[in-house]
């Protein structure tokens, strides 16, 4: 698949990590595409339940207040191995990237492909209607912006199709 095609890159990263856990460890073990699809949908879930400041540990609690999702998809450890060796940026390329001003450059491959596949999938029409939103956002970011009439005058601002 072309939005996996780094999938060797990854792998070499994850290897290189997995060698200083050493070989008993057995979270550290090779890196499929499926695995990598399911790691992405974990941490997207993270943000729709609104868990992204959540601790780890909670979201794998066997006592009913973890999510279930996470626990059968993978193990903590494991989750936590990926959190750490998955980089989108490059460290032979970054100096460059600075260089030419571009702040979403560690990720704005991904998301260029991110925004092919919906341009791809995705056919408006006449009855198409338009939304923006606002979501709040008072940390560093060079596209945060301030909107004076919202009740969260800071953040994010989001257009929809």
């Amino acid at each position: 698949m072309t939005s996996f095609a780094q999938l060797s890159t990854i792998q070499i990263r994850v290897d290189e990590m997995a060698a200083s856990y050493g070989e008993t460890v057995t979270f550290t073990i090779h890196l499929d595409e499926m695995e990598l699809k399911a790691f992405i949908c974990l941490v997207f879930l993270a943000g729709i339940f609104k868990s992204n400041h959540e601790d780890v540990d909670s979201l794998f609690t066997t006592d009913g207040t973890g999510r279930d999702i996470f626990r059968a998809t993978m193990i903590k450890e494991r989750y936590l191995f990926l959190l750490t060796a998955l980089r989108f940026d490059s460290i032979e390329t970054r100096e460059e990237r600075k260089r030419q001003g571009n702040k979403l450059a560690a990720i704005s491959e991904v998301f260029d492909s991110f925004i092919s596949n919906c341009k791809r999938n995705y056919c408006s029409s006449e009855y198409t209607t338009l939304d923006e939103m606002l979501v709040a956002f008072r940390g560093r970011c060079s596209f945060r912006v301030y909107l004076k009439g919202k009740p969260q005058n800071y953040g994010l601002q989001i257009m929809f199709v």
